[in-house]
């Protein structure tokens, strides 16, 4: 016994209207960029400071711009998780950011020392305007 043609007819728009409607709705909405990266661990070594962490995208390129010597560092990570080790004092201003595809994140701008937790808090050092990365 099958079904009358009209029965059938309002079945098979709905299979063909809803997946349009989907994929027009996909294409309307915006599509957010990935966050910018969450402050790193930090080790702090004798001149140099141990960077570790992980930025929401993936595979990616992180970099480090130590802005009070001008020398950049960076790793790429296939996984978003990366550790590295940058030139740096405690008291160096060092700018983060990644790059994932065509986006590049903000970058975050940090004092080693501060964020490692260290007694000096880094008040009393002069440091280049915080704009960040490249």
């Amino acid at each position: 016994m099958s079904m009358p043609a009209a029965s059938r007819r309002p079945r098979a728009l709905r299979w063909l209207v809803g997946p349009l409607l989907a994929s027009w709705l996909a294409c309307v909405s915006p599509t957010l960029p990935p966050d910018d990266p969450p402050e790193p661990e930090v080790e702090l070594g004798v001149g140099v400071a141990y960077l570790r962490g992980a930025v929401p995208a993936a595979p990616a390129f992180v970099f480090v711009h130590n802005q009070a010597t001008g020398l950049l560092f960076g790793q790429r990570t296939p996984t978003g998780a990366y550790a590295f080790q940058v030139e740096a004092e405690e008291c160096d201003l060092l700018a983060l950011w990644y790059e994932a595809g065509s986006f590049q994140s903000s970058a975050i701008t940090f004092f080693p020392a501060v964020v490692a937790g260290a007694r000096n808090d880094c008040r009393d050092v002069d440091s280049p305007a915080a704009d960040g990365g490249p």
